[in-house]
């Protein structure tokens, strides 16, 4: 009741006063509550990245991951990417997220800022390998951070189509703002790219709602992102993984580090090292 009354007199009164004199919608975003960024992420496997992960340490597949690598099609399976990550293996290489922005009030949001707020930067992880090589492809991509640097900046994402590869291009930020008004989204694809090592990171988000700068952190519900580099031994004459499973001809994965008996089919990278099965 008091509410709806203090609501009904602030009406009154805007509308009584001249708007050059009143801000309305920063008024009317007083009378709001929630978040004024509402921001969702989802990570996605694209074609061009493959589906390649690598575990901390030499993890050994129980009877139920192992059944589900065995069956033909079990790469491209739905639930297997999940299946890998609940045992701690994290991307190879290269991280695609899918962020979308609402806004959430009456006031135009700009974002003007995205930065990984890194949590951990170590040697790239050597236990098990999940070796699934990225396929053909030069998805759109909006934003790209490289993980090397030591502050990896938002750049645009640029197809080269000499490497056929996804590089970072000019500052994302340099000339543009994201622009929200109330009720729309905007998706924006971003992509981590590391060759050195593993990293762990969430996202800074910076934007101004009228004229007041804000901030929020983005991240894996509550978990940082993560992704490593190949652990693979530089010189190019052996792996420094302790497990290692390759796809085969049949989408399925077999061991082949440590060596067995058990793999009758082809693997799809032929006479090719596990080095950079991760997209580059």
């Amino acid at each position: 009741m008091v509410a709806g009354a203090l609501a009904a007199m602030l009406g009154n009164w805007i509308i009584a006063t001249p708007r050059e004199v009143v801000d309305v919608p920063a008024i009317q975003d007083g009378l709001r509550s929630g978040p004024e960024l509402a921001v969702s992420v989802d990570m996605v496997q694209l074609d061009d990245e493959g589906l390649s992960k690598v575990t901390r340490d030499d993890h050994r597949p129980d009877a139920r991951l192992t059944a589900l690598m065995a069956e033909p099609g079990a790469a491209t399976a739905t639930g297997f990417d999940q299946a890998l990550r609940e045992v701690g293996a994290v991307n190879l290489e290269t991280l695609t997220l899918r962020t979308v922005f609402t806004s959430r009030r009456n006031q135009q949001i700009n974002i003007i800022g995205i930065e990984p707020e890194i949590v951990a930067r170590t040697a790239p992880w050597s236990g098990t390998l999940f070796s699934a090589p990225p396929q053909a492809g030069s998805p759109t991509m909006n934003m790209m951070f490289d993980m090397d640097r030591v502050r990896p900046q938002a750049r645009d994402a640029v197809y080269d189509d000499a490497s056929a590869t996804i590089k970072p291009g000019k500052p994302f930020f340099a000339q543009r703002t994201i622009t929200l008004r109330d009720g729309k989204q905007q998706v924006v694809l971003v992509r981590a790219h590391t060759e050195r090592h593993y990293v762990s990171f969430r996202l800074r988000v910076t934007y101004m709602l009228g004229d007041d700068p804000k901030t929020l952190t983005v991240d894996d519900d509550g978990r940082p992102f993560e992704l490593t580099a190949s652990s693979d031994d530089a010189s190019g004459t052996g792996s420094q993984y302790r497990r290692v499973f390759e796809l085969q001809s049949d989408f399925s994965l077999c061991q082949t580090l440590p060596p067995t008996a058990a793999c009758p089919n082809t693997a799809v990278e032929q006479g090719q090292t596990t080095a950079g099965t991760g997209a580059r």
